[in-house]
């Protein structure tokens, strides 16, 4: 008798569903020059290494793509990379509290330059 091996692929981390949909809020940019602008992210779930969303500061006229860096229950990490405009590349680190997502950007330094506080759209 002879058996099949059952595969043991291991799932990659996904984005925790609490994060997918649209959030919108104010990033406040810390390093100079200092300003606030609106923007909007949009998360859909996706395993680490993929592209997890984009972001949209529409006031300055750039997009943005995200893809997935790291995933736990306590935060979730993605890289920024720009797609059109003058914004820069950086990482985010995004943390759930209730229902506001707080959004730190820092650069590729590791510096933190702007932070934002979320809120999911209807």
């Amino acid at each position: 008798m002879s058996s099949t091996p059952t595969p043991t692929a291991l799932a990659s981390p996904l984005l925790p569903a609490a994060y997918v949909g649209t959030w919108s809020g104010t990033m406040n940019q810390t390093r100079p020059p200092a300003s606030s602008y609106p923007m909007t992210m949009t998360l859909q779930a996706a395993g680490i290494g993929s592209e997890i969303g984009d972001v949209s500061y529409p006031t300055v006229l750039c997009t943005t793509k995200l893809i997935l860096r790291s995933a736990d229950p306590q935060a979730v990490t993605a890289d920024e990379q720009v797609v059109t405009g003058q914004c820069l590349d950086g990482t985010f680190t995004l943390q759930l509290s209730g229902g506001t997502m707080t959004a730190t950007w820092r650069s590729p330094t590791g510096e933190v330059g702007a932070t934002a506080s979320l809120t999911a759209s209807p």
